[in-house]
């Protein structure tokens, strides 16, 4: 099935389901964000690969309890969660999350980040579909 016309609120509902095409456009949507989140969270002591993966593990596996508007939000929170654990496991030492302000910053810059990467895919300029 052809996931490029979904909305997040059409792959939530596929996901609810049990549908693997609700998970494959939230994997194909919000994967290089949080790659990109999980980088800047953790720098290059985690392995952001496997962090993200897992992520969406956990995602199929708790998708019957999330509320369907809150899944890209909880994307977002599992992901600083999990990079956190792996940085306090790689390290030693506990991290603790990052002020709510910084974080909503980079919770920002990687939804910007993703619709730069999207508008490069499409071939589309980013800077003026921003602008418009």
């Amino acid at each position: 099935m052809d996931t490029t016309k979904f909305t997040v609120d059409d792959a939530a509902l596929a996901l609810l389901q049990g549908k693997e095409v609700g998970l494959d456009f939230f994997f194909h949507r919000y994967y290089g964000r949080l790659l990109w989140l999980c980088s800047r969270i953790a720098g290059t002591t985690a392995d952001h690969s496997t962090v993200v993966e897992d992520v969406f593990v956990d995602l199929w596996g708790e998708r019957d309890s999330l509320p369907p508007r809150s899944i890209p939000e909880w994307l977002y929170q599992r992901t600083v969660q999990r990079c956190l654990r792996r940085l306090s496991e790689s390290t030693g030492n506990v991290q603790p999350p990052p002020p709510p302000e910084q974080l909503d910053r980079l919770i920002s810059a990687a939804e910007l980040y993703g619709r730069i990467q999207l508008h490069h895919k499409n071939g589309t300029a980013p800077l003026q579909t921003i602008r418009n």
